[in-house]
């Protein structure tokens, strides 16, 4: 199944995060290349886009092959997440 969603400019998730959530969201961006490369290939396969039939319909069509893009190494920025440390 595949979701799309518009983002309203100045849209934010006000509320404050439960601890499951944060897990969660440090789980998922915690991942070594190599793994999250693998799930991502995982998640493609069984998810079977090619055979989908809505995928079909709006001619959406998923490649099993990862992108190679360009790309350049900025500097370094510093985050803040007040919420995990509250």
């Amino acid at each position: 199944m595949l979701f799309v969603y518009k983002i309203v400019e100045g849209q934010r998730y006000s509320k404050r995060l439960n601890e499951r959530h944060i897990i969660a969201l440090l789980k998922v961006t915690c991942q070594r290349p190599q793994e999250r490369k693998g799930d991502i290939l995982k998640t493609v396969r069984h998810n079977a886009y090619g055979q989908d039939p809505y995928a079909k319909e709006f001619g959406i069509k998923i490649s099993t092959q990862l992108a190679s893009v360009e790309a350049w190494i900025g500097s370094l920025c510093q985050h803040s997440y007040p919420y995990l440390y509250s």
